[in-house]
């Protein structure tokens, strides 16, 4: 769960990534994922058999959906790779992501209204555990 709003905007959804690190040297990985971060907008709980709802307020899950980047070399330089779509025409909606490589998450943002509906959450505390849907609007 994050409890922030991510400080790292960009302004449209046409990325490349270029990432620099010295474990690079050894092998990087193949694949990067930038997997969707959504809002959880809303909480509903039952007490005493009746539906509660609350709003909620900062605070994102990292979903499982989301988008696979190829690794390639940058250039001649061992600890610098280049994370391109697999899809060359993709183009990210606005909203939160996390780039995860190398088992890190980078949390950055793509400008603009939020109209994809996988951006936004709504929980349920349910007698088996808590459960996300999507929101009806996001």
């Amino acid at each position: 769960v994050l409890f922030r709003s991510s400080s790292n905007i960009l302004p449209d959804g046409h990325i490349v990534f270029a990432v620099f690190r010295r474990e690079l040297l050894g092998g990087a990985p193949q694949k990067a994922a930038v997997r969707v971060v959504a809002r959880v907008a809303s909480r509903m709980t039952f007490e005493d058999g009746k539906a509660i709802s609350a709003n909620v307020q900062n605070s994102w899950r990292i979903r499982s959906n989301g988008y696979d980047f190829n690794v390639a070399p940058f250039g001649d330089n061992q600890e610098m790779v280049a994370l391109r779509p697999e899809s060359a025409d993709l183009i990210l909606p606005a909203g939160r992501y996390a780039l995860i490589f190398a088992g890190l998450a980078y949390d950055f943002t793509v400008d603009g209204p939020v109209t994809d509906r996988a951006h936004c959450l709504e929980t349920v505390m349910a007698a088996n555990g808590q459960i996300y849907i999507e929101c009806r609007s996001p």
